[in-house]
């Protein structure tokens, strides 16, 4: 086939004996299949957007109130 499909995936057909067909191909991992849905391309979108913006200061004070108003056991 050739250097240039060395790395290439391919698929190979037999549709009648004797006969091969090969064609390049891509495939998606199982482990990967859920970041080519709609629903995860949105949330990583999202993610990569407030990569892009700078970091807030936070208000320690205000949040240590907060979590001590959810879980005041912890006090």
């Amino acid at each position: 086939m050739g250097k240039e499909f060395g790395s290439s995936t391919v698929v190979i057909d037999s549709n009648e004996p004797g006969t091969w067909v090969i064609k390049t191909d891509q495939s998606i991992p199982d482990g990967e299949l859920w970041l080519h849905q709609a629903a995860a391309a949105e949330r990583l979108d999202r993610a990569l957007t407030y990569l892009e913006q700078p970091p807030e200061a936070a208000d320690l004070d205000v949040l240590e109130h907060h979590l001590s108003a959810i879980f005041p056991e912890t006090k």
